[in-house]
């Protein structure tokens, strides 16, 4: 598909812009138990006060039922480049990258399990600072029943890392931070 808006025609408030669209998305169905999902889309924004930007994104997810649960995978990439025009305005680029794997499973009507695992790195540089981030997590949650008690128990297990590195212009030395983070937990749920 393509569209394009033009906030003069539209009588948006704010500054002048026009924007230009081209998006593709492909489903797919593959017997009963595989699915897919693709999507391309292409922007250029023109803003004559401050800048032109021009962002691109793309992503991919598919899907598997299992006999006792299911499993996905998603991954998805943004990157987008702003040129400034204006004085007050810099240049920019930005980009992000994303990836989840999850998976269910449900052996029993007593009993059903969740899992995720994610890693997600964003950049993003300008003429004064660069950042660098990459945060990968995982989770994984349970639920049990009891057909002779009246009750629930839920768990839940997290585990993330996260690394965050900047740089100044000028500057002789990177900046890095890093974090690690566990965590559990259990709980009792009684109607």
């Amino acid at each position: 598909s393509y569209s394009r808006t033009d906030s003069r025609i539209d009588n948006n408030l704010g500054a002048d812009y026009t924007r230009d669209r081209a998006s593709l998305v492909q489903r797919s169905l593959f017997g009963t138990s595989l699915r897919t999902l693709t999507r391309l889309s292409y922007d250029t924004i023109d803003q004559p006060d401050s800048g032109d930007e021009t962002i691109r994104t793309a992503g991919f997810n598919v899907s598997k039922m299992l006999d006792r649960g299911t499993l996905g995978l998603s991954l998805n990439h943004v990157d987008s480049e702003f040129l400034a025009s204006a004085p007050t305005e810099q240049d920019e680029l930005e980009e992000t990258n994303s990836a989840t794997l999850t998976h269910s499973f449900a052996p029993s009507s007593l009993f059903r399990m969740q899992n995720t695992v994610s890693y997600i790195q964003d950049e993003d540089d300008t003429e004064i600072q660069n950042f660098d981030r990459v945060t990968i997590q995982g989770v994984s949650t349970q639920q049990w029943r009891f057909a002779q008690y009246p009750f629930t128990v839920n768990g839940a297990l997290r585990a993330s890392r996260d690394d965050l590195e900047t740089s100044a212009d000028g500057s002789l030395e990177d900046e890095q931070v890093g974090t690690s983070l566990f965590s559990a937990g259990v709980g009792l749920n009684y109607p």
